[in-house]
Protein backbone atom coordinates (compact mmCIF):
# COMPACT_ATOMS: atom_id res chain seq x y z
CA UNK A 1 0.00 0.00 0.00
CA UNK A 2 2.94 2.29 0.63
CA UNK A 3 3.61 2.77 -3.49
CA UNK A 4 -0.35 3.02 -3.78
CA UNK A 5 0.28 6.47 -1.25
CA UNK A 6 2.95 7.95 -3.06
CA UNK A 7 1.49 7.34 -6.29
CA UNK A 8 -1.58 8.77 -5.66
CA UNK A 9 0.93 11.96 -3.89
CA UNK A 10 2.48 12.16 -6.96
CA UNK A 11 -0.18 12.13 -9.36
CA UNK A 12 -1.83 14.88 -6.74
CA UNK A 13 1.06 17.45 -6.53
CA UNK A 14 1.24 17.62 -10.48
CA UNK A 15 -0.09 21.34 -11.66
CA UNK A 16 -3.16 21.51 -13.73
CA UNK A 17 -3.03 21.23 -17.13
CA UNK A 18 -5.29 24.15 -17.78
CA UNK A 19 -9.35 24.76 -18.00
CA UNK A 20 -11.28 22.11 -20.04
CA UNK A 21 -12.71 24.06 -23.46
CA UNK A 22 -16.57 23.87 -23.81
CA UNK A 23 -17.88 21.77 -26.42
CA UNK A 24 -19.05 22.81 -29.31
CA UNK A 25 -22.45 23.01 -30.16
CA UNK A 26 -23.85 20.63 -33.15
CA UNK A 27 -25.37 22.83 -35.67
CA UNK A 28 -29.11 21.71 -36.60
CA UNK A 29 -29.74 19.58 -38.65
CA UNK A 30 -32.48 20.11 -41.53
CA UNK A 31 -35.70 18.32 -41.74
CA UNK A 32 -36.15 15.85 -44.73
CA UNK A 33 -39.58 15.27 -46.09
CA UNK A 34 -40.19 12.03 -47.75
CA UNK A 35 -42.03 12.51 -50.93
CA UNK A 36 -41.95 9.19 -52.92
CA UNK A 37 -45.53 8.81 -52.13
CA UNK A 38 -45.46 6.47 -55.54
CA UNK A 39 -43.21 4.03 -54.20
CA UNK A 40 -43.78 1.84 -50.50
CA UNK A 41 -43.17 3.27 -47.64
CA UNK A 42 -39.33 2.04 -45.72
CA UNK A 43 -40.94 2.71 -42.31
CA UNK A 44 -43.71 -0.09 -43.05
CA UNK A 45 -43.92 -3.64 -43.26
CA UNK A 46 -44.47 -5.06 -46.49
CA UNK A 47 -46.99 -7.53 -45.27
CA UNK A 48 -50.46 -8.60 -45.57
CA UNK A 49 -52.08 -9.39 -42.13
CA UNK A 50 -55.40 -11.74 -42.36
CA UNK A 51 -57.97 -13.07 -40.02
CA UNK A 52 -58.32 -16.77 -39.90
CA UNK A 53 -61.93 -16.17 -41.47
CA UNK A 54 -60.43 -14.57 -44.31
CA UNK A 55 -58.06 -16.88 -44.52
CA UNK A 56 -60.34 -19.94 -44.24
CA UNK A 57 -62.62 -17.84 -46.53
CA UNK A 58 -64.27 -20.27 -49.37
CA UNK A 59 -63.19 -17.80 -51.66
CA UNK A 60 -61.31 -18.72 -55.05
CA UNK A 61 -57.63 -19.30 -53.62
CA UNK A 62 -54.89 -18.90 -56.17
CA UNK A 63 -53.43 -22.22 -57.09
CA UNK A 64 -49.92 -22.52 -57.96
CA UNK A 65 -49.02 -24.13 -61.39
CA UNK A 66 -47.57 -28.07 -61.12
CA UNK A 67 -48.21 -29.22 -64.46
CA UNK A 68 -44.67 -26.44 -65.68
CA UNK A 69 -41.14 -27.08 -65.59
CA UNK A 70 -39.74 -25.13 -63.16
CA UNK A 71 -37.43 -22.22 -65.20
CA UNK A 72 -33.70 -21.84 -64.05
CA UNK A 73 -34.28 -18.38 -62.46
CA UNK A 74 -36.62 -20.33 -59.88
CA UNK A 75 -33.66 -21.54 -58.07
CA UNK A 76 -32.65 -18.28 -56.48
CA UNK A 77 -34.27 -15.98 -54.12
CA UNK A 78 -35.70 -12.90 -56.24
CA UNK A 79 -33.26 -10.77 -53.59
CA UNK A 80 -30.06 -12.41 -55.36
CA UNK A 81 -31.21 -11.70 -59.17
CA UNK A 82 -30.58 -8.43 -60.49
CA UNK A 83 -31.40 -6.17 -63.48
CA UNK A 84 -28.80 -5.59 -65.73
CA UNK A 85 -29.84 -4.65 -68.93
CA UNK A 86 -32.66 -4.82 -71.33
CA UNK A 87 -32.58 -5.93 -75.26
CA UNK A 88 -35.20 -4.86 -78.08
CA UNK A 89 -35.32 -7.19 -80.67
CA UNK A 90 -37.96 -7.73 -83.49
CA UNK A 91 -40.49 -5.39 -80.73
CA UNK A 92 -39.74 -8.12 -78.27
CA UNK A 93 -38.26 -6.57 -74.88
CA UNK A 94 -35.87 -9.19 -73.16
CA UNK A 95 -34.66 -8.54 -69.60
CA UNK A 96 -31.19 -9.19 -68.52
CA UNK A 97 -30.87 -10.64 -65.33
CA UNK A 98 -27.60 -11.48 -63.34
CA UNK A 99 -27.77 -14.46 -60.90
CA UNK A 100 -25.47 -14.60 -57.73
CA UNK A 101 -23.52 -16.75 -59.84
CA UNK A 102 -22.69 -13.55 -62.00
CA UNK A 103 -24.06 -15.33 -65.10
CA UNK A 104 -26.74 -13.32 -66.87
CA UNK A 105 -30.16 -14.64 -68.37
CA UNK A 106 -32.75 -13.39 -70.54
CA UNK A 107 -36.40 -13.15 -69.47
CA UNK A 108 -39.12 -12.61 -71.35
CA UNK A 109 -42.63 -11.32 -70.22
CA UNK A 110 -44.16 -14.62 -68.75
CA UNK A 111 -41.39 -16.63 -67.49
CA UNK A 112 -40.67 -17.54 -63.94
CA UNK A 113 -38.09 -15.55 -61.53
CA UNK A 114 -37.44 -16.40 -57.65
CA UNK A 115 -38.59 -18.94 -55.30
CA UNK A 116 -42.52 -17.47 -54.89
CA UNK A 117 -43.51 -18.36 -58.43
CA UNK A 118 -42.79 -14.91 -59.79
CA UNK A 119 -44.28 -14.74 -63.36
CA UNK A 120 -42.93 -11.37 -65.35
CA UNK A 121 -45.56 -9.72 -66.63
CA UNK A 122 -44.25 -6.64 -68.00
CA UNK A 123 -40.54 -5.63 -69.19
CA UNK A 124 -39.47 -1.98 -69.35
CA UNK A 125 -36.04 -0.70 -70.14
CA UNK A 126 -35.57 0.01 -66.41
CA UNK A 127 -37.68 -2.43 -64.37
CA UNK A 128 -39.00 -5.93 -64.63
CA UNK A 129 -42.84 -6.36 -63.04
CA UNK A 130 -43.69 -9.79 -61.76
CA UNK A 131 -46.94 -11.42 -59.63
CA UNK A 132 -45.53 -13.70 -56.81
CA UNK A 133 -47.95 -15.90 -55.57
CA UNK A 134 -46.56 -16.43 -52.23
CA UNK A 135 -47.70 -18.33 -49.21
CA UNK A 136 -50.05 -16.99 -46.67
CA UNK A 137 -51.75 -19.30 -43.89
CA UNK A 138 -53.02 -22.48 -46.16
CA UNK A 139 -53.48 -20.24 -49.41
CA UNK A 140 -51.29 -18.69 -51.83
CA UNK A 141 -51.93 -14.86 -52.61
CA UNK A 142 -50.34 -13.01 -55.34
CA UNK A 143 -48.08 -10.10 -54.73
CA UNK A 144 -46.72 -7.59 -57.25
CA UNK A 145 -42.78 -7.80 -57.32
CA UNK A 146 -40.50 -4.73 -59.07
CA UNK A 147 -36.96 -5.62 -59.96
CA UNK A 148 -35.31 -2.15 -60.99
CA UNK A 149 -32.24 -1.61 -62.98
CA UNK A 150 -29.35 -1.89 -60.78
CA UNK A 151 -30.87 -3.73 -58.08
Amino acid sequence: MPDLTAYVERIHSRPAVGDIETPIKPSPIPAFTYEAKDRRDPFTADRIFLTTQQLNSPKQAVQPERQRSKDVLESYALDSLSMVGSILRDDLRWALVRDQNQVIHRVAVGHYMGQQQGQVIDIQADQIRLVERAPLGHRLHEKMVVLRLGN
